[in-house]
């Protein structure tokens, strides 16, 4: 139903064109919102002063025009339809509105019927919501920033983001990251555009560079060059590469992750400009977007979910706003009897236009008494001042019912020409749902802070876990951590070991509850592979498990994978580090013993040969069964001498792969080691060193090495002998083997040694003080032994003494049948 002013002019006065009711002038004068009368066909009756302001138009050029001129030419086809809705029953709506100089703006229009002298017109309130539009459009970038920053894992991706988001809302032709590394320097790793400024030659950059981005990445404070100027003030040194790089603005914005400066983001502007503060504001919010999205994941599915969900109902909040239309109405006198109620006002109070109009106030609504309402009423009539209210609280009755919401109200003062307050126009738009909508959004920004709070115990757990030194403290910390994040009674982290998938190491935190819900989650490596297992039970509360659990417990997880393969990785570097120190501390022992056992030969050649001259100088005739003697002690030494040399040139072609080429030939092995034993004799006492072996034993093989075997494993028996205890050489021939066993009763070898002891430069521990030897003797003894299809091994006890059982083919086995006299077959079989 149309709202009708009841009013009339003075008698003999006509009444004034602009006047919304006759005598109401102030109405148009003191509105600060622009208000228009239209026609229905859309044609502008009167203007408001406002309205003139706002559209740069002179009031007698607005009368007369069609409202579709101060429209943007894309919103037309709405105009007829909005006109007849406005005519009906009052429409509520948003557009665009254009400026005397083309120039749009965004709008929100209340229109509602009127009569004016039995003439139907249209009575619109158009409010400039340009701020509001600017707000919510740089809440909504600075939201998309974010949640796209939420998605990033590297630095490239990050600067993607503000490539596609950030440089297009601040006009930015350029940007770059830079970080802070380990060496103190500041580098350039990620950027767009062409940001020439930062070159190959100052890559790295010293902190102490003359460079705005030292600043900002060391001292963590944000620099604004608006101006070449302004650069060449503070970093003349720069400014050539300033130049060169075609700017004319740059902005500096610090990263900082737990108040700490870990870079910067460098954003180049083509032109000279200045920064206002809501855009410094803005882009330092950018800086700690930035910042946090290079320390931290991306967020559960879930709290995206939140994020959309609250951008959907503001959304709809913005719906039902431009749907509804304003509750106006005009209320006349000290009593405030309504004039004018509009639809929408009737509606809301459940009344009808019989019972509202001509009643006042306190009779159609005594309700509302004790709320400050009339009060408010009063002092507008009394002082003339319009009064506000924003999301004021009202509590109503409506058809008997009880009713209660918000409002956005103005209570505007209607004066007479002669400046008296004659009513009141009340216009006020109910937004109890924005009301809730913010309070959800509150609820969701208070959500937001303990989820960033829940990220801050994240990374300081990452902290502590990377801060482990070993794989127990790692399994330790996470399981620590992992209770104390979730509130769990109970946590226990395990891990299978690499080389024994049956054994596990594990670490518990906590008492283990009785009963309670449990969540397990999989610890994964860098390969995919399952290295072990998170598991808790019984939270504090009794509850169960959430989906937030759920994701911290699987975030820890993931860090405590790294972590723990990176245990491995030092616990690896420490085991390769002892065995360089104890392959160097071989070496140097090797290297002490060969000199050892070469300078005690030389030296003995030496000795007799400066002997012998001299005793051949002094004597005529020489003495020759002297100088045979002293010839045959050289010839000893360097045989000695070369046997060593040997053994070294065969176990460096063992080394390198290569095998010993065997000059094979048919030899007694009963006659040889006869006869190597008794050349050994002389030294021990008749009996020491005994040989049991039949009459002859025939063997094919190379005998220069064969005599190195025999000699070694008697030499190692005297030299490990110190007491000269007997030394036994037993030969015997056992099915188509010829078995030579060197027993002693020497020092022994500890039995966690004697695997290695054929290996090159090994030799038992307690050996290797007061004895000489370089450890390669055995090796080459089992590298001729295999060499020739046999094998050796060793029975030992420390303090007892060793026997070495050395097997080879006899004669009556052959060499196998492709065997032949200078190489081993590959078809020769080895004794078991």
């Amino acid at each position: 139903m149309n709202a009708t002013f009841r009013s009339s002019p003075a008698p003999g006065t006509p009444p004034s064109p602009r006047s919304v009711a006759g005598g109401h002038d102030a109405l148009w004068e003191q509105a600060s919102d622009i208000v228009l009368l239209v026609r229905p066909d859309g044609v502008i009756v009167d203007a408001n002063p406002a309205a003139v302001a706002a559209y740069g138009i002179a009031r007698d050029a607005l009368i007369g025009r069609d409202i579709g001129a101060l429209r943007d030419p894309a919103t037309q086809s709405e105009i007829p339809g909005q006109l007849a809705a406005a005519a009906a029953s009052g429409v509520r709506f948003e557009s665009t509105h254009r400026r005397g100089d083309g120039s749009g703006f965004p709008v929100e229009v209340s229109s509602t019927p009127l009569e004016r002298d039995g003439e139907s017109l249209l009575l619109s309130i158009i409010r400039d919501i340009s701020e509001r539009k600017r707000a919510e459009h740089r809440a909504e970038r600075l939201q998309a920033i974010t949640g796209a920053l939420l998605a990033t894992l590297t630095p490239q991706a990050i600067i993607e983001v503000v490539a596609r988001l950030v440089a297009p809302e601040v006009a930015a032709a350029a940007g770059a990251i830079g970080l802070l590394n380990d060496a103190g320097t500041f580098e350039a790793i990620a950027n767009f555009g062409d940001l020439t400024m930062l070159d190959e030659e100052t890559q790295p950059c010293a902190t102490d560079w003359p460079h705005p981005l030292a600043a900002v990445a060391c001292a963590g404070r944000p620099v604004w060059i608006e101006s070449p100027e302004a650069w060449a003030a503070n970093w003349p040194e720069t400014l050539p590469a300033f130049v060169a790089s075609g700017h004319g603005a740059l902005a500096g914005i610090p990263l900082a992750a737990v108040e700490r400066p870990i870079g910067a983001l460098v954003l180049g502007f083509a032109r000279p400009r200045s920064f206002p503060s809501d855009e410094r504001t803005f882009l330092l919010a950018i800086g700690q977007q930035c910042a946090q999205a290079m320390e931290r994941v991306r967020l559960v599915e879930r709290e995206r979910a939140a994020h959309q969900a609250a951008e959907d109902e503001r959304r709809h909040l913005h719906r039902l706003l431009a749907q509804s239309p304003a509750a106006m109405a005009l209320l006349s006198g000290p009593d405030h009897v309504f004039t004018l109620a509009n639809e929408v006002l009737l509606d809301l109070i459940g009344r009808s236009p019989d019972e509202t109009i001509g009643a006042p106030l306190r009779q159609v609504l005594p309700e509302i008494e004790g709320q400050g309402l009339f009060e408010l009423f009063d002092r507008v009539v009394a002082t003339g001042e319009p009064a506000l209210g924003r999301e004021h609280p009202i509590r109503w009755r409506r058809a008997g019912q009880p009713r209660s919401g918000y409002f956005d109200f103005v209570f505007q003062p209607v004066q007479r020409s002669d400046g008296t307050v004659e009513g009141v126009f009340l216009h006020g738009v109910e937004v109890t749902d924005q009301v809730r909508a913010r309070r959800r959004v509150e609820e969701l920004a208070t959500w937001e802070r303990e989820r960033a709070a829940l990220l801050q115990r994240l990374a300081d757990a990452s902290l502590a876990v990377n801060a482990a030194q070993t794989v127990e403290e790692t399994l330790q910390t996470i399981a620590d951590q992992a209770r104390t994040l979730t509130g769990a009674k109970y946590a226990v982290a395990t891990m299978t070991d690499d080389l024994d998938a049956a054994h596990t190491v594990a670490a518990m935190s906590g008492v283990e509850p009785s009963a309670g819900d449990v969540l397990a989650v999989s610890l994964v490596g860098r390969d995919g592979a399952a290295i072990g297992e998170l598991q808790l039970s019984g939270k504090g509360d009794g509850a169960p498990f959430s989906e937030d659990d759920e994701a911290i417990v699987r975030q820890l997880g993931h860090l405590g994978s790294v972590a723990i393969e990176n245990a491995r990785l030092l616990e690896a570097q420490d085991r390769a580090r002892v065995a360089a120190e104890r392959a160097t501390q071989e070496r140097d022992l090797f290297l002490s013993a060969v000199s050892h056992d070469l300078r005690t030969p030389l030296t003995g050649i030496k000795g007799r040969a400066q002997l012998t001259r001299r005793r051949l100088e002094r004597q005529d005739p020489p003495d020759a069964a002297f100088a045979l003697a002293g010839l045959a002690a050289i010839e000893a030494d360097v045989t000695r001498m070369n046997a060593l040399i040997e053994d070294l040139l065969d176990v460096s072609r063992g080394h390198a792969g290569q095998a010993i080429e065997l000059q094979r030939e048919p030899i007694d092995l009963a006659d040889l080691v006869r006869s190597l034993a008794a050349g050994r004799r002389p030294d021990y006492a008749p009996g020491e060193i005994r040989v049991e072996a039949p009459e002859s034993l025939a063997i094919d093989a190379d005998r220069t090495r064969i005599e190195r075997v025999v000699v070694n494993l008697l030499e190692n028996a005297v030299k490990y002998s110190p007491e000269r205890g007997p030394i036994e050489l037993a030969l015997a021939e056992r099915d188509d083997w010829a078995e030579l066993t060197v027993r002693d009763a020497g020092i022994g070898i500890p039995a966690a040694e004697r695997a290695r002891i054929f290996e090159p430069f090994q030799r038992g521990s307690n050996a290797l003080t007061g004895f000489h030897g370089a450890g390669i003797g055995l090796a080459g003894v089992r590298q001729i032994v295999e060499q020739h299809g046999g094998a050796i091994d060793v029975a030992s006890e420390v303090g007892v003494g060793s026997a070495f059982t050395v097997r080879l083919p006899a004669a009556s086995r052959g060499v196998g049948e492709s065997g032949s006299r200078g190489e081993t077959s590959d078809d020769e079989t080895s004794p078991s």
